[in-house]
């Protein structure tokens, strides 16, 4: 019974992300109408054969900003959890094998940072930018992202690190840099594929509340935060904004989830930190 519902909910969420992507992939050479195109005639426009998802305050094609959205959230989930991973290997890697002082410090430094609410972090770092971009957004979640992949390494080097192959690896002259992505690395594969999948869920979460709060990605620049940020002050009589777009927020958001137990389940493993 448990193998069926790990492979059905492997098997969901992979279909729900692959809609997603393919929406993605396919709005950069389709879409009903151009980005810049809109009517003011046409605010409000409920959904229609025109309209599928009706238009926003500006006379926008809702379909188009929500196509765009899965762009954006894609893009800003791939980057932030590809940079956490980075510095998290690293970082996790040194201070579980080398130990001493430097785990010790490494310790102190994740305790600091997984002691306050994920959340109110990154809020608090994005009041600090000077002008909202995309890529200050990918920085200040990669700032608090690495914490999660670098106490998983950690770990994972600590139980291998006294095993035989590793210490023939050791006597044979092999450097640290090399050890860690030739052997290490490989058999620790499991785990952080298990981590990254629960961090782009959560990343697509707070970037879509960095941007409800205008902290995000530019004004100018559509994404699923920002039309639900917009759609809440016209609730009554255009609903259809907010709804759209929070379902589509909701389904990336629960693909990566289900996948992520999908894959926990099958390659038996544990994850945890930041934005998981």
């Amino acid at each position: 019974m448990r193998g069926m519902t790990t492979h059905l909910n492997f098997r969901l969420g992979a279909g729900i992300l692959f809609l997603i992507l393919l929406t993605a992939l396919v709005s950069f050479f389709w879409s009903p109408t151009f980005l810049s195109e809109h009517h003011l005639i046409d605010r409000f426009l409920k959904p229609s054969l025109a309209h599928p998802f009706g238009c926003d305050e500006d006379g926008y094609d809702l379909l188009v900003l929500v196509f765009y959205g899965a762009r954006v959230s894609l893009f800003v989930s791939l980057s932030t959890v590809f940079f956490s991973a980075v510095f998290g290997i690293m970082i996790g890697g040194v201070a579980g094998y080398f130990g001493g002082r430097l785990d010790e410090l490494f310790i102190f430094i994740s305790d600091v940072f997984l002691s306050f609410p994920s959340i109110l972090l990154v809020i608090a770092l994005a009041a600090f930018q000077h002008e909202p971009t995309v890529w200050g957004v990918i920085f200040i979640l990669s700032v608090v992202g690495w914490v999660g992949y670098a106490r998983v390494v950690r770990g994972q080097v600590l139980s291998m690190k006294k095993k035989e192959f590793i210490q023939s690896a050791e006597i044979s002259g092999i450097r640290f840099g090399r050890l860690l992505w030739h052997h290490l690395l490989p058999n620790m594969a499991g785990p952080l594929l298990v981590q990254a999948t629960f961090g782009m869920a959560g990343v697509i979460l707070v970037e879509s509340t960095l941007s409800f709060l205008g902290l995000g990605v530019p004004v100018d620049v559509p994404s699923w935060g920002r039309l639900l940020d917009q759609g809440v002050q016209y609730l009554l009589i255009a609903p259809h904004i907010s709804v759209f777009s929070g379902l589509a927020m909701m389904l990336a958001i629960l693909g990566f989830n289900l996948l992520g137990d999908g894959l926990r389940d099958m390659l038996d493993v544990r994850s945890g930190g930041k934005y998981s």
